[in-house]
């Protein structure tokens, strides 16, 4: 037995039984578990015990137990050899990874800052008594709903990905410490405009870039605070702007975060607050456990001298004005974009993916072959029912594709950014359109394509092109592309499945249709 032969049911030392499989990753899968001795509910994260990975995973496991701050995911046990299983059992907490919250919009100047400062703070604990992260990013770091962080992974995840010469964060090795504050930067960043810093990862659009430099988050989001955002550039800005002081520790992060304020609130920012006005007004606070009051924080410079506020009543009302007219300007484009969105064969507003096209250049179209369909699963373990992917070109709605089974979340239970089936044309075409029958909706789902000329088949999603994203509300969705896409290589990949039932998501495609040109 190894890690990926576990099961629901399986018990481990005689009282960790197996519950749901809630996420996998660097040979490694996490369980939820009950502790049938206890009866509470624990994680439990496995691999197989001839892993080259294992010893260093359970070294780490064991390294982290002499970090006792509760924002982090305590270690409760670590057995090196079960049955050919290697496993480490934490303790549980019900919370959401920080990347789904941002998938969906950033957050305020001000939420960001406070999560940010207790993830820098719990680091800086970590940090004095000589352990480290290596690891962190909006995937490790968790949030409940009351808005308390909890870190998951630390030591561990950095033992199970590294390799040598170097950690998986791309730092060189040795500077450990340094790695944990870059990631403490790019974070915060991530937590301001819903980018990340470096290039696309854990479902985030890469950051903007000028001259190789990242934008700071201000230029990328209107209403971001200027102290949220300096502080942002004193841990990434090499040098900072403006002469600013670099911040190298996580414990200055901590203390910088802990000062900052709020000078400007965006309109209409939907972020939900913290849970309550109080404990958003003691940013980057700590009290002694029982107390029933909080402290209220020391007043902000920039709250005290903003000249804006000398003005603040014509100037909302002029900004009223400016909103109202912006708005009527919006709903006049949507009303025009909507008529031209739609296509000829009835599809929804939505389909045309970029750019415009041109009627009278347009060339005849048809379907093209599609000479093979196949399983792309580069985030997991390569392998989502490879027999069935011929299903999917079948031209029989009988029959389908599926993806394993999720749960916990239509995300694909958190586990990877996405899975999907690659179309082999046997030589380059020219697509027009895609379209894709579901076997049950709302499914996200985006198409990517090889680049011109490419003959062998990409194995990584970054071998490809984004050219169309959708969310198919029907079984049926249609996508026709501004212009032809040049590719032998088209990739329908799914980033959301339907709900199979209650609590379990599965994607299926029944058949896939491709238009364009020889």
């Amino acid at each position: 037995m190894d890690g990926h032969d576990l099961q629901p049911g399986t018990i481990l030392a005689g009282r960790y039984r197996l519950e749901d499989l809630v996420g996998e990753g660097a040979g490694s899968r996490s369980w939820r578990a009950v502790d049938v001795m206890l009866n509470r509910s624990v994680g439990v994260e496995a691999l197989s015990s001839s892993d080259p990975h294992s010893v260093a995973f359970l070294a780490a496991a064991r390294q982290s137990t002499v970090v006792s701050d509760p924002r982090f995911l305590q270690v409760l046990d670590a057995v090196a050899d079960e049955g050919g299983v290697t496993y480490v059992v934490r303790e549980w907490t019900a919370a959401v990874p920080l990347a789904v919250l941002l998938r969906e919009d950033a957050l305020t100047s001000r939420r960001a800052a406070s999560l940010c400062h207790e993830v820098a703070d719990a680091m800086a604990h970590a940090h004095e008594i000589g352990v480290y992260h290596r690891y962190l990013n909006p995937v490790t770091i968790l949030v409940k709903e009351t808005d308390a962080v909890r870190i998951s992974g630390l030591a561990t995840e950095y033992a199970l990905r590294s390799s040598e010469g170097g950690d998986s964060s791309g730092a060189p090795a040795g500077h450990a410490e340094q790695v944990d504050v870059t990631a403490l930067g790019r974070v915060l960043y991530a937590c301001l405009v819903a980018r990340w810093p470096g290039g696309r990862a854990f479902d985030l659009a890469a950051a903007p870039t000028e001259h190789g430099r990242v934008l700071r988050p201000r230029q990328v989001r209107a209403g971001v605070s200027r102290d949220v955002d300096a502080v942002c550039d004193r841990i990434l800005g090499n040098p900072p702007r403006h002469h600013g002081v670099p911040l190298r520790s996580a414990r200055d992060i901590a203390a910088a975060l802990a000062l900052v304020g709020e000078d400007e609130a965006p309109l209409g920012d939907q972020s939900p607050s913290l849970t309550g006005a109080a404990t958003v007004a003691a940013l980057g606070r700590s009290f002694p456990p029982g107390a029933t009051s909080v402290p209220a924080p020391p007043p902000s410079p920039v709250a005290v001298t903003g000249h804006a506020r000398r003005h603040g009543a014509q100037a909302r009302t002029l900004v009223a004005i400016g909103v109202a007219l912006l708005v009527v300007m919006v709903v006049v484009m949507a009303a025009v974009l909507l008529f031209i969105g739609r296509d000829s064969s009835g599809g929804e507003p939505g389909d045309i993916a970029t750019g415009t096209a041109d009627p009278a250049s347009a060339a005849p179209v048809r379907p093209l072959p599609l000479r093979v369909a196949s399983d792309f699963d580069p985030e997991g373990d390569l392998s989502e029912h490879p027999e069935e992917a011929a299903d999917a070109i079948d031209g029989d709605l009988a029959t389908a594709w599926t993806t394993l089974q999720y749960t916990t979340d239509p995300q694909l239970g958190n586990l990877k950014n996405g899975v999907g089936l690659l179309i082999d044309f046997g030589d380059q075409k020219q697509a027009t359109g895609v379209r894709v029958t579901f076997g049950d909706s709302p499914t996200n789902y985006e198409i990517w394509a090889a680049p011109r000329n490419t003959s062998d088949a990409p194995t990584q999603l970054t071998e490809l092109q984004q050219v169309a994203s959708r969310r198919a509300s029907q079984r049926v969705s249609s996508v026709q592309f501004a212009d032809p896409v040049a590719t032998r290589y088209l990739l329908v990949w799914l980033t959301s499945l339907p709900e199979e039932s209650p609590g379990y998501y599965r994607g299926v495609i029944r058949d896939i249709r491709v238009e364009g040109t020889a």
